[in-house]
Order: C-alpha cells, then sequence, then structure tokens
C-alpha cells in the first residue's frame, strides 16, 4: 500500500471518532459518514484510503466480502455495470488480464461524484478453489486508478 493510506477494519465503523474521520470521503461520494460506514461494514472485508487529496478526493482499495462462484466463470462486463450503473457509472473498459494466480477481469469505469468524477477498477481475480475475489480502487484521475490496479497485479502472489 502506498505510504499514508489507513487501513480501516469494517468492524470498527459503529466508532464515532471514525465516522468523524470519513467526513471527507463521505461528502466525496455524495453520502453521510454513518451512511458509509453501513456501507463498508456489510460489504467489504478490507478498505483502505489515502489522505484527501488537493482535489477533494480521498484514493480507496477496497476488499469486497462478495465473491463471484467459481462455477459462473469471470463475470461478464454486463454484470460488473450493473454495480455501478444505478448509482451514474460508466464502463470506460472490459478487460481479460492474466495474473500469477490465473486469468483476470479488470473493469474500468467512471463515477459522478459531487460535480466531479471519480475514476475506478473493479478488478476479479481467482482466489484458489472458490472463486473470484473482487478488489476495487478509485481517485480522482484515470491515470491514477491504473497505476494502483497494475500495482495490484503486480503484487499478486500465486498461494
Amino acid at each position: 500500500m502506498p505510504k499514508l493510506w489507513v487501513l480501516v477494519d469494517p468492524a470498527t465503523m459503529d466508532d464515532q471518532k471514525l465516522q468523524k474521520a470519513l467526513e471527507p470521503m463521505a461528502k466525496s461520494s455524495g453520502t453521510t459518514p454513518q451512511a458509509l460506514a453501513q456501507q463498508v461494514k456489510t460489504q467489504l472485508t478490507a478498505i483502505y484510503f489515502s489522505p484527501v487529496a488537493e482535489d477533494g478526493f480521498s484514493e480507496n482499495l477496497n476488499v469486497n466480502k462478495k465473491n463471484f462462484p467459481k462455477s459462473a466463470g469471470l463475470p461478464t462486463e454486463a454484470q460488473l455495470l450493473a454495480g455501478i450503473s444505478p448509482i451514474g457509472g460508466k464502463t470506460e473498459s472490459y478487460t481479460k488480464r492474466d495474473s500469477p494466480v490465473g486469468e483476470g477481469v479488470v473493469y474500468n469505469y467512471s463515477l459522478p461524484t459531487q460535480g466531479k468524477t471519480a475514476y475506478g477498477a473493479m478488478i476479479v481475480l481467482p482466489n484458489g478453489t472458490s472463486g473470484y475475489s473482487l478488489i476495487t480502487v478509485s481517485a480522482g484521475k484515470a491515470e491514477r486508478t491504473k497505476t494502483l490496479t497494475d500495482a495490484i497485479y503486480q503484487s499478486v502472489q500465486n498461494s
């Protein structure tokens, strides 16, 4: 993880001090700290986030609880789009990509937030015998999202 990024355990999301610290990220996402905390608590195994940048955006990396079953294969572009289209997200690209643990998918998207555009990637990678894990990253610039995605791919190890 980049220096200065903070790991937050989703189980601690009820802490008032933590919710106060989430205010800038919640505001840039167009939600409340309480709603963001509840979303994180129910959907994520881990969340890392950066200090808020000059553009007002806090970059983040999320390890999702949701797995895609191995029997269903890699999720399609339409399946991934369904997760963001209700909140205004749009497809930028959908690419199958090899990794040390097998073939995965990188789904890049853009998402309007508070008059700005966030750029994200859904990274789907094999996780052994149970299926595919979902990791998401987002940043205020598409190039930064690509850099973070590439770093994740470089760090994936066959276990």
